[in-house]
């Protein structure tokens, strides 16, 4: 049983390591999505 439960909090451990990866992933998503937006208004703005 114990085996069981340590195989079951490294697998959590595990688990929330990817989470956070994931999060820290969509979080430079969203940063590059803005900067794209953020150019696409200035091409559409024309030049200076």
């Amino acid at each position: 049983m114990t085996e069981a439960r340590v195989r079951l909090a490294s697998s959590r451990e595990r688990l929330e390591a990817q989470k956070r990866e994931l999060a820290e992933k969509e979080r430079a998503i969203s940063d590059t999505a803005l900067k794209i937006q953020s150019r696409q208004a200035d091409i559409e703005k024309g030049p200076r």
